[in-house]
């Protein structure tokens, strides 16, 4: 009666814990657990009873990896805990910190595994959610690095704008997942440049350069083949990225955009300035033909008067109709 009570007692307590308890055999075969699990799980007590606890809540392709984690788990004789997933009858995945205590024969050998399993789900999601967050930051944070960087570039007066365009094409590949994978160009107009190493390849994100509706270049990030096809990392282009590329686009259409502007003030300037020289000239042309005028007329006149003498030879006559022609015209 005492040891019927103890266990009544302890199957009370099991019941009390807001967590999975259950035991397994060696090979991972369901073999007690409390209703914990049942409400979990979806799965009744019959459907769960001496079925294999893997072949019930471990996707396929990560089975036999778990298996092998739980086989290992085991064997330690160390602090036994482990972080796992389960899938439950209606497909929902849930997170489970296990502590584990196996339960040894008298020659020492496993028959039954003790597990007690907390559910960290809603843990899980928040750390999934601040990653998330703190990846989107760093983007954030490369993006505004990178436009900044560009920005610095053409404000830098010591340094030309071909050579402000070729430190800027160093710096886009800074702001992507792998800068020593990735390579830029730049293409405006007649301009190319590109950065060491660059190649056409298929994984690549481009945008236009559009100023007034016309496409007048492309600012371009590859991974070259050699990167590409490397089986070890997954070279993709992340959504942030191309809304960066889309900024470092816009951003380099407003300063090739004022570039413009800046040239064609130039050159207005110096129209303006060739324009002033000529009124200049015209004035100073203006006052020497006023000067002029006035001995030229007298010129005139005694020259007409002249050639009305009737005893003007016709050598002297002929001379002062060629004075009277140049002073008319």
């Amino acid at each position: 009666m005492k040891y019927q009570k103890m266990l009544e007692d302890s199957l009370t307590l099991i019941e009390m814990i807001h967590g999975i308890v259950l035991t397994l055999s060696p090979e991972g075969k369901i073999v007690t657990f409390n209703s914990y699990l049942e409400d979990i799980s979806g799965y009744t007590s019959e459907e769960l009873r001496a079925k294999n606890w893997y072949d019930l809540f471990v996707a396929i392709d990560s089975r036999e990896s778990s298996q092998a984690n739980f086989r290992n788990l085991i064997l330690k004789s160390d602090d036994k805990r482990l972080v796992d997933k389960i899938r439950t009858r209606n497909k929902n995945t849930l997170f489970f910190e296990w502590k584990f205590k196996t339960i040894n024969d008298s020659d020492g050998n496993v028959i039954r595994v003790l597990g007690v399993g907390q559910d960290i789900t809603e843990r899980i999601n928040n750390e999934g959610q601040l990653l998330a967050e703190r990846s989107k930051l760093i983007e954030r944070n490369k993006e505004l690095t990178c436009l900044y960087g560009i920005s610095q570039m053409f404000e830098n007066t010591a340094i030309s704008f071909k050579e402000a365009l070729e430190a800027t094409v160093e710096l886009i590949p800074q702001a992507f997942q792998y800068p020593q994978a990735a390579k830029a160009k730049i293409s405006f107009d007649e301009q190319i440049i590109c950065t060491p190493g660059y190649e056409r390849s298929p994984k690549k994100l481009s945008q236009q350069i559009v100023i007034g509706r016309e496409n007048r270049g492309i600012v371009e990030v590859v991974y070259p083949l050699k990167f590409s096809q490397a089986p070890e990392l997954d070279f993709h282009f992340l959504e942030e990225e191309e809304q960066l590329l889309k900024a470092v686009a816009r951003h380099l259409t407003l300063i090739f955009e004022k570039n413009e502007a800046i040239e064609k003030s130039r050159e207005l300037e110096a129209q303006i300035r060739h324009a002033d020289r000529l009124a200049t000239i015209g004035q100073l042309a203006a006052g020497i033909a006023h000067e002029l005028n006035n001995p030229l007329g007298d010129i005139l006149g005694f020259a007409q008067l002249a050639a009305k003498h009737p005893d003007m030879p016709d050598s002297v006559l002929a001379d002062i109709k060629r004075i009277v022609k140049c002073c008319l015209y």
